[in-house]
């Protein structure tokens, strides 16, 4: 079948199947070049204290909060936790960074977010 490419109203296959794994992944915002976003209902953090959204993009991964807003570049990030609380329904996710963020005289060298276990 020939497509004409004036004919902005026929999908492509391509168009279909990236339409289908957005819907099925839950991927809410894809503008620019975000890759996925996590909304602040997801989780907690304890340090820093705070809801935060956090966007992933290609190189880098940003955390918006009411007052502070992060960015992160992936070579900084040394490690990953996810550890178990000892309650039995939290989980923490821990990153450990190379280079601490600051929030104004405080360094954080550690990012901790607790979420519950089914998240």
């Amino acid at each position: 079948p020939d497509m004409d490419p004036q004919d902005n109203d026929v999908q492509t296959p391509a168009e279909i199947l990236q339409q289908r794994i957005m819907k099925m992944a839950n991927i809410k915002n894809t503008t620019g070049s975000v890759i996925v976003e996590f909304d602040e209902s997801r989780g907690t953090f304890l340090t820093p204290r705070g809801r935060y959204t956090i966007e992933l993009y290609d190189s880098f991964l940003r955390m918006r909060g009411n007052k502070y807003d992060y960015k992160i570049k992936y070579d900084d990030i040394s490690k990953l936790f996810l550890l178990p609380k000892p309650d039995d329904v939290h989980m923490a996710f821990v990153i450990a960074l190379d280079k601490p963020i600051r929030q104004g005289q405080q360094r954080y060298q550690m990012l901790v977010m607790q979420t519950t276990k089914e998240q």
